[in-house]
């Protein structure tokens, strides 16, 4: 309890830092940068690289703070469960509603933290509810990846792997904004500029080329089959 306590605090404190580090940039970023993302300029030189892992700070602690919910449920009290003839299924299913109702929460807490002052940032064109549902869903899937493999590699390692994916698929879709990258680096997807759901003046992405709807729906099909797949891994776990 203490250690959720303190990567709560950890994880909002990142996501005031975040805001902090944008509001001072030299050049421009979006409202509600945790989730549009950073204004793209012709002009611009080279890739910037400080700029995108601020963007990747939160989810970064948010790993952390997500991490071992399968071990909670298989090899902690959920063990218990089990063994008096509980069903792995609806524990692994309860366990991933919680980390979806958590990750909203988390989602809600960012924007209100983005709220104040946003007269630092620049407009972007789009709509608000697509840019937060696309930063929710392809978390929440993040989240679903680590939570997978935990039950192959263990803890640790499943947090490092998604840690590294993460950043990575950020730099990769921000150098190379194609439709493959969509797919094998969709973390990156969490971002607006990248998913289609904010235009951009000089380099433009929208839902009509990068397809936003398909990617989200996707997204969609990936969490469900990752819950499967869990519920599969657990149901073959000995666990006594």
């Amino acid at each position: 309890m203490k250690r959720n306590k303190g990567l709560l605090l950890l994880t909002l404190l990142s996501a005031v830092v975040q805001k902090y580090c944008f509001q001072c940039m030299n050049h421009e970023a979006y409202q509600y940068t945790f989730a549009s993302g950073i204004l793209r300029d012709e002009m611009s030189e080279g890739i910037r690289y400080l700029e995108i892992l601020y963007l990747c700070l939160p989810i970064i602690f948010l790993l952390y703070y997500f991490n071992g919910r399968y071990a909670d449920y298989v090899e902690g009290y959920g063990r218990l469960i089990i063994v008096r003839n509980g069903s792995r299924k609806k524990l692994v299913l309860k366990s991933c509603s919680w980390i979806a109702v958590e990750f909203l929460g988390y989602v809600v807490l960012f924007t209100g933290i983005y709220q104040f002052h946003n007269n630092w940032f620049t407009d972007f064109q789009g709509n608000l509810w697509q840019v937060l549902a696309g930063y929710f869903v392809t978390g929440y899937l993040l989240l679903l990846v680590q939570y997978f493999l935990e039950t192959i590699v263990g803890i640790q390692y499943a947090t490092m792997i998604t840690q590294i994916y993460l950043v990575l698929s950020i730099f990769i879709q921000e150098i190379c904004p194609a439709g493959w990258t969509r797919v094998l680096f969709f973390p990156g997807n969490m971002i607006g500029t990248h998913n289609g759901s904010v235009r951009q003046e000089f380099f433009w992405i929208g839902p009509e080329n990068t397809g936003y709807s398909a990617v989200m729906a996707m997204e969609i099909v990936l969490i469900a089959a990752l819950i499967l797949l869990s519920v599969l891994r657990c149901c073959k776990k000995d666990i006594l």
